[in-house]
């Protein structure tokens, strides 16, 4: 009960206390597409593609961007149209298996999922993508059958449902970040049990869906065939079973009807012809009875024929419910033991609970995990999926580092690997509780002003927490009384990284830089979210007081405080967006001048910013506020005014090309950097 109340609370302060997904919805609404949307067409071939196929697919009104062929033995590759076509061998998984592969390495958020050798119109992709692209809040567009008899008797258990299982499993079209958050596709079940668990999972968040217009046909296999393997996979999981029972008692009482009829027929035999034609008449009367009761639009034999094999098949998959549950509760656990044994020289493995996309703002819990599998750590960054990743259960990124989709992966899955808990936010505390007898790191780096953490938590974790680390003098000095053990491990560099983007002398700059380059005026540059602790109306005072320098902003409008200000209204600012991590150093190498214009506030005091290391590793001068980790270094510029903060990017400036002045801030970036950090972690640990 302690296990089943800790995770409990775990996923109320996890979705309901700090309601991250508002937070997600404003910055997928900054980043909405104003141009149709490419899509990833992901095929699963079994047996080689026809041409007829290959014809379909060059036919389409609307191509994809891309197009993955996850070939589940080894087939030839075919050319199949303009776009270039990747090839992934999956020999030996399953449909959903092969399925899952080819969607996590699709490129782009919109999906469309493809059986090989199926007979499609010309218009399919159109009409699928378009209800994503018209509407962010359509997650999912299926088609229909065809209108026929057999195809209406096929999904009458599923008449209910404007989206059926059976249509959609052979294509249709998503966003791929809501097939991450659900977990992907069950693999280790049937392939039609798995899709039907993956669509009830998708229905079950509430989306938005499509219905399409466009119809299909059943692929090339024969009828009976099709229908055993859907009812199989059907009784493995008692999927439609409140339909399949009504259609049984149906049967059994027209079964017993006609049985009761031919036993009167034989006892009174002797009566007469009429009396015979009267019972033949009976029986054929309880088979249309039947037939309505069954709701079928068929014939009263292919009623029989088709509904016998559903009875059997089902049967079937009944017997072989309870080891399918059991695979389908241990397929997480059984992906995590594959990779866990996949790295038997790991020191130690490291769990850290969500707080931040690893695509999306690369900060300190980034770097630490970096770091901590760089020192032969297995490393596994919880995400939420919440902006940036597309993770449906592990994705590895770098050598012993893997994304955890959480919590499509329960953290209880991780239970018996006694992991190092990693917790870089409050709401996590009652994974201590349920993870007893494991390490664990209390990474203190935000104020709780900023994290909206509840003091209760933070309080817990001081007590009960092996090792609490601080990121600032001030919240390491808040946490003394409790912890006097905790570290002073403020944020830092990782300088390796940032050297490799030193541009070399004929290295073009990206675009949207290069054309304020052509301008050949001084840059002054900032990078970092863009939120109520920057202060917006010390940069607009020192741009209009320095009108031939231009100021360039990288990062993302974190709580609409940029746009809201006036700051773009100078010629001057420009504002270039978010970068990834991979892009970002293309940028800082060509400030002239890098700058810190926070606010001074009790949000600021207890900052250490990444930025200031960053900087110094790209030989920068840095102008900043008198934040009080800025101040441990004289070589900082610091201003109080927008008059002081203009003088000194000025005096910045002629340091930019000192010899010395690089030297000594470069000493400093070599001395700061995440290696060294994480290595004070690990001494800690036992």
């Amino acid at each position: 009960m302690n296990l089943i109340s800790n995770m409990l609370a775990y996923y109320r302060n996890f979705w309901n206390i700090y309601q991250l997904e508002q937070k997600a919805s404003l910055i997928n609404d900054f980043n909405k597409p104003d141009s149709p949307e490419p899509f990833s067409l992901v095929i699963v071939a079994t047996k080689k593609i026809s041409d007829s196929f290959v014809s379909q697919i060059k036919a389409q009104t609307r191509q994809p961007t891309e197009i993955i062929v996850v070939k589940r033995a080894p087939l030839p590759e075919v050319e199949l149209g303009a776009v270039s076509s990747t090839f992934i061998l999956a020999d030996g998984l399953s449909p959903q298996a092969a399925k899952n592969r080819g969607i996590t390495a699709a490129q782009h958020s919109i999906i469309v999922t493809l059986e090989e050798d199926f007979c499609i119109p010309s218009n399919l992709f159109a009409e699928l993508v378009a209800p994503l692209e018209g509407n962010a809040s359509i997650k999912f567009c299926a088609p229909a059958f065809q209108q026929t008899p057999f195809y209406t008797w096929l999904e009458l258990p599923y008449a209910p449902n404007n989206i059926s299982p059976l249509a959609s499993w052979h294509v249709c079209a998503f966003r791929k970040i809501e097939w991450a958050r659900i977990g992907g596709i069950p693999e280790d079940v049937s392939d039609f049990a798995g899709w039907s668990i993956f669509l009830a999972k998708f229905f079950r968040q509430e989306i938005g869906y499509f219905k399409s217009n466009v119809h299909i046909d059943m692929p090339a296999v024969s009828a009976l065939q099709y229908i055993f393997s859907i009812a199989k996979a059907e009784g493995e999981l008692g999927i439609s079973a409140t339909w399949i029972w009504k259609q049984v008692k149906a049967t059994l009482v027209g079964l017993l009807l006609i049985f009761i009829t031919l036993i009167s027929l034989l006892t009174l035999n002797n009566l007469g012809i009429f009396p015979f034609l009267l019972g033949i008449g009976l029986i054929f009367v309880w088979l249309m009875w039947w037939r309505v009761r069954m709701g079928s639009p068929l014939s009263i034999w292919q009623s029989s024929y088709y509904t016998f094999a559903r009875f059997v098949a089902y049967g079937i998959g009944v017997s072989r419910r309870s080891q399918a549950l059991v695979l389908l509760n241990q397929q997480a656990e059984r992906h995590l033991t594959e990779i866990v044994k996949a790295q038997p020289n790991h020191k130690g493995i490291v769990l850290y609970f969500p707080t931040h996309d690893w695509g999306n703002m690369f900060q300190r819990p980034h770097q630490i995990a970096r770091q901590f599998a760089k020192a032969g750590y297995l490393f596994f960054y919880g995400t939420r999926n919440e902006v940036a990743d597309q993770v449906a259960e592990f994705q590895k990124v770098e050598e012993n580092l893997y994304l955890v989709s959480m919590p499509a992966v329960p953290p209880e899955t991780f239970l018996l690997l006694n992991p190092i808990l990693y917790i870089g936010a409050t709401w996590h505390a009652p994974m201590l509780d349920m993870f007893q007898g494991s390490q664990s790191i209390y990474d203190h780096y935000d104020d709780l002003k900023v994290s909206g953490g509840l003091l209760t938590d933070h309080e817990f974790l001081l007590e009960h927490s092996s090792i609490v680390l601080a990121s600032s003098h001030l919240l390491l000095e808040a946490v003394h009384a409790s912890r006097p053990d905790a570290l002073y491990i403020s944020n830092a560099v990782d300088d390796e990284w940032v050297a490799n983007f030193k541009p070399h002398n004929q290295e073009t700059p990206p675009d949207d830089l290069a054309k304020i380059l052509r301008l050949q005026k001084p840059i002054v540059g900032y990078s970092g979210a863009l939120a109520e602790w920057f202060d917006y109306s010390l940069l607009e005072e020192t741009a209009r007081q320095l009108p031939n320098f231009e100021f360039v902003l990288l990062g993302i409008d974190y709580d609409g405080s940029l746009q809201a200000s006036s700051i773009l209204q100078h010629a001057n600012i420009h504002w270039l967006g978010q970068k990834k991590y991979t892009e970002l150093f293309h940028y800082v190498w060509r400030f002239d001048v890098a700058i810190v214009p926070f606010k001074i506030n009790d949000i600021t005091l207890a900052t250490s910013p990444i930025k200031l290391y960053e900087y110094f590793c790209c030989d920068k001068p840095v102008v900043s506020t008198a934040l009080p980790e800025v101040l441990r270094y004289n070589e900082v510029l610091i201003a109080k005014n927008s008059l002081e903060f203009s003088q000194q990017i000025q005096q910045a400036y002629t340091l930019a090309t000192s010899q010395e002045y690089q030297q000594s801030i470069r000493s400093i970036a070599h001395a700061n950097t995440w290696k060294q950090r994480v290595q004070q972690i690990t001494k800690q640990l036992k």
